[in-house]
């Protein structure tokens, strides 16, 4: 049974404010603010409504953002930025999603177990038991395994992405984001 268009076009608003969020972000931390440091000598003696801030070069930031972008290996592009990033392994739970561009809690945040280790869907060339005990002894705690689409679930801790993405059978691996609920009421199909 196919959802009511209402409902797609809600989830399509949805991922489209998601996305121009993230653009925004992303922005915010990429342009100079305009503070004394970066509006040009001339400027600085005009009265404070002409006041522009002067773009060059020099002006950028070249600190690295750590916003995700197209994956380079076998990683996604967060769990890449997670591996690559030893301050931000060591950051809390709440300073990753932050830097990942995600809420620290509820639908859309990562999903984690006690230990603070995130579940991952690691998509395999094969799963024989050599395959997952080789998963195992890198660090994942592996809670299912799905033979006929070659992929495994499992707890990862953040310091061993890199360890399960050199296993020659591993394909991919992404995080899982913690679902949406519905709150509201059922509404039957017209008779």
């Amino acid at each position: 049974m196919n959802p009511p268009k209402w409902i797609e076009l809600l989830l399509l608003c949805h991922t489209v404010l998601f996305a121009l969020a993230g653009c925004a972000t992303a922005l915010s931390t990429a342009l100079p603010s305009a503070t004394p440091t970066n509006i040009s000598p001339a400027t600085r003696q005009t009265s404070p409504s002409t006041i522009v801030p002067s773009v060059t070069p020099m002006n950028v930031n070249p600190t690295p953002r750590l916003t995700p972008g197209k994956p380079t290996g076998k990683l996604s592009a967060r769990l890449e930025l997670l591996a690559n990033s030893p301050s931000l392994r060591a950051a809390s739970a709440e300073e990753q999603a932050r830097a990942l561009s995600l809420p620290t809690q509820g639908a859309g945040s990562l999903m984690r177990d006690e230990q603070g280790r995130l579940q991952v869907n690691i998509r395999m060339a094969d799963t024989l038991e050599t395959q997952l005990q080789a998963l195992r002894a890198a660090g994942a705690v592996i809670t299912n395994v799905s033979e006929r689409y070659h992929t495994v679930t499992a707890f990862v801790a953040p310091a061993d992405l890199s360890a399960i993405a050199n296993l020659a059978a591993v394909e991919s691996v992404e995080e899982e984001l913690s679902p949406a609920h519905g709150g509201g009421a059922v509404v039957p199909p017209p008779p």
